[in-house]
């Protein structure tokens, strides 16, 4: 059993084989940042963001192998506009992509993620998701929205709790 936190510098990895005892294992460096940090299997998924009190000048995805968790080795990099959270099911990963919107992407291939757009929502200045089943929790800066992502070629609005911006 591992935990992998992001920090403003990297991805902390620690080994919670004695739960109230965590150990830590690895430390993943990236550029000065907040970094969310999402993982399926053997790839960890980091957005890095500018524009906060974290610092940097980085906006991108970083895709971090961590089949050797003693050693994690980035193995993709991707640009984004301003990457806040993100979640994966299965091979599609979401993204809360800022002022540029939520975005879903075929995440297959980990080297091909950026051309494998599946859907994107421009209009949503989106800030986390939760997927559960087949339904997307998305929160933007005016409301929270549902989605079911059953069918990727027809997601579909399910329901919007508006939040008022003042």
């Amino acid at each position: 059993k591992n935990m992998f936190l992001g920090t403003t510098t990297g991805m902390v990895i620690y080994d919670l084989s004695v739960p109230l005892s965590p150990v830590k294992k690895s430390f993943f460096n990236h550029a000065r940042s907040c970094d969310p940090v999402i993982v399926d299997d053997t790839l960890a998924y980091i957005t890095l963001r500018t524009g906060t009190n974290c610092g940097g000048s980085t906006n991108c995805l970083d895709i971090v192998n961590i089949k050797n968790i003693l050693k994690p080795v980035r193995i993709a990099t991707y640009p984004m506009v301003s990457p806040h959270g993100l979640a994966k099911a299965g091979d599609l990963l979401f993204i809360c992509d800022g002022t540029s919107g939520f975005k879903i992407y075929d995440a297959s291939s980990p080297y091909q993620i950026t051309g494998r757009l599946v859907y994107t929502y421009p209009a949503i200045d989106a800030f986390d998701v939760i997927p559960v089943g087949n339904v997307l929790m998305m929160i933007g800066d005016d409301g929270f929205y549902q989605y079911s992502y059953s069918d990727v070629k027809n997601i579909r609005l399910l329901s919007t709790i508006p939040v008022d911006k003042n």
